[in-house]
């Protein structure tokens, strides 16, 4: 999970949908293009003054007066920062000052231009900006919930009746939506206060809002290349075609046609994915090295679709241990990085 990869939008617009059968056992093709992709760090907070507004983009300057455009589409988030609740780009007047949650990546031009993944308006005077993350890990100890992140170092504990919501709806949510990959605002505070000492309960939460991927096509990376399939947003979930990923790295691929079962081999390590079996664990390809994986369970399971595919939540392939998956760009590509 902590392989940062900066999407390209347009190609996930052009690319055409391509997969590859699992019952096709001896068949292999070019999976990837000789499109490459570059690493970059985590969405970037910025605060700015709006200058002007339109569907496509704002305008704003930040506390230097330095202007930036920041890009829209129909992916970007906007959160009222004080209550949570979703709000939309007419609710941004010029002179309003908001915050951004955008891509570290800036085009070459003047102003300087960003995608944003999300925009919050409407932040307290005595607060701070609503925090946007990603689910790394998370862990339960005697009633405490403790959550890590790709965007912070700092270890996020909660209860486990602690208040959840799914954005822009009234649903409410429990722990057992939170899984690695899940994306979500809060609020906690952290560092020292005005005067310098350390914050009372620094990284304790009271609620939060978990934003589910909008289903729909996503480009996929591998190792920074993209891949000639695409792979799908489902129920909030990244999938991608098990046999294109599987070749993209030269993995041993063997189906089960009896017990509807693939498993791929890098090796190294090894995994067994079974159809309609939410359930995903590797273990070790060859003697004297390390055992089975812890199992990791992600809500949702393998599935074979009507050509004969058997897709799979990309996130089940960070448990073959040295693979990195991301959903990057709001859900536009998803990135599998092999260390």
């Amino acid at each position: 999970m902590k392989a940062k990869v900066l999407f390209a939008i347009m190609m996930s617009l052009t690319m055409a949908f391509n997969g590859v059968s699992v019952f096709a056992a001896n068949t292999t093709e070019n999976t990837t293009s000789s499109e490459t992709i570059t690493e970059v760090k985590d969405p970037t907070l910025t605060y700015g003054k709006v200058v002007s507004v339109n569907e496509n983009s704002i305008l704003a300057k930040d506390v230097k007066d330095i202007e930036t455009i920041y890009n829209l589409d129909e992916k970007t988030i906007f959160i009222n920062s004080g209550t949570g609740e979703k709000v939309s780009v007419d609710s941004i007047k010029e002179g309003d000052g908001v915050y951004f949650y955008h891509s570290p990546a800036m085009e070459d031009s003047y102003p300087g231009q960003t995608y944003v993944y999300a925009v919050a308006i409407n932040t307290p005077m005595d607060t701070s900006c609503i925090k946007y993350h990603v689910v790394d890990t998370i862990t339960e100890n005697n009633g405490e919930i403790s959550i890590t992140t790709d965007e912070s170092d700092l270890v996020l504990k909660c209860k486990e009746d602690v208040e959840i919501t799914f954005f822009g709806t009234n649903e409410k949510g429990s722990i057992e939506d939170l899984k690695l990959g899940t994306r979500f605002f809060t609020w906690y505070q952290q560092g020292t206060d005005m005067n310098g000492k350390p914050v009372e309960n620094e990284g304790v939460l009271n609620k939060i809002i978990i934003v589910p991927y909008a289903d729909g096509e996503i480009s996929i990376y591998a190792n920074n290349n993209i891949l000639k399939q695409k792979g799908i947003i489902k129920d909030g979930m990244a999938f991608v075609p098990l046999r294109a990923v599987a070749e993209a790295y030269n993995m041993k691929i063997t189906w089960n046609s009896e017990e509807s079962t693939a498993n791929i081999d890098d090796g190294t390590r090894n995994m067994n994915f079974i159809e309609g079996e939410d359930l995903y664990v590797s273990s070790a390809s060859k003697e004297n090295m390390v055992g089975m994986t812890s199992p990791l369970k992600l809500g949702v399971a393998p599935y074979i679709d009507d050509e004969g595919k058997m897709w799979i939540p990309a996130e089940a392939l960070s448990n073959m241990v040295g693979y990195n998956v991301k959903i990057e760009g709001n859900g536009h590509s998803v990135s599998i990085i092999k260390e």
